[in-house]
């Protein structure tokens, strides 16, 4: 039997995709570091806190994008489906 629309959306509430972004940083030439960004709210698109970041550097930018989406994937755990909120997390 197929669901109803409340009931997806019901599913969708407690198993929500995390936003979660990766970028790359240089504060000083030739150190590169990643960062992990999560957005703060499933109601607000433009803020966004620093969820992870590299302790050390990278010799070159793609080293450091690749260590950063390294971390998202082991974040993520079930790569298939993505980083999912907690149903009971601040946005779930």
């Amino acid at each position: 039997m197929a669901r109803r629309p409340r009931d997806l959306y019901a599913v969708r509430m407690t198993d929500r995709m995390r936003s979660i972004s990766v970028h790359v940083g240089e504060p000083q030439a030739g150190a590169f570091y990643w960062v992990l960004m999560e957005k703060e709210s499933a109601h607000c698109s433009t803020v966004f806190n620093e969820l992870a970041a590299a302790r050390r550097p990278a010799s070159t930018w793609i080293a450091a994008l690749e260590a950063g989406v390294d971390e998202l994937k082991r974040l993520a755990g079930d790569l298939a489906r993505g980083p999912r909120a907690e149903a009971d997390g601040p946005e779930g």
